[in-house]
């Protein structure tokens, strides 16, 4: 976040799709939807934003999702434990592999 160009992409990522689409999750819009294709969500083991009882409710709503919690990390995953987030990365396409 220190370089300029990087805090732009960061903060036009944020307004414009992170949080308007956390508002259409929690306003219920995809309520009603099957999510096929494997999923895994991670968050930072020590984030107080994204606790992981936070993270419930998807039961019956997907086929194959991980919730994943990282030690070491909290909100910023990528830029707090990248290792932790490309062998995440590598297991989904695995498993995405496996099922094609």
């Amino acid at each position: 976040m220190r370089q300029p160009a990087r805090a732009r992409a960061a903060s036009a990522l944020y307004r414009r799709f992170i949080l308007p689409e956390a508002m259409r999750i929690v306003a219920g819009t995809y309520r009603d939807r099957w999510l096929a294709a494997p999923t895994v969500v991670a968050g930072g083991a020590d984030d107080p934003l994204a606790r992981p009882a936070f993270l419930g409710g998807w039961q019956g709503h997907a086929a194959d999702i991980r919730i994943e919690q990282v030690h070491g990390a909290a909100h910023h995953l990528p830029h707090e434990q990248p290792a932790a987030v490309v062998a995440l990365a590598l297991d989904l396409a695995a498993r995405a592999a496996t099922r094609s």
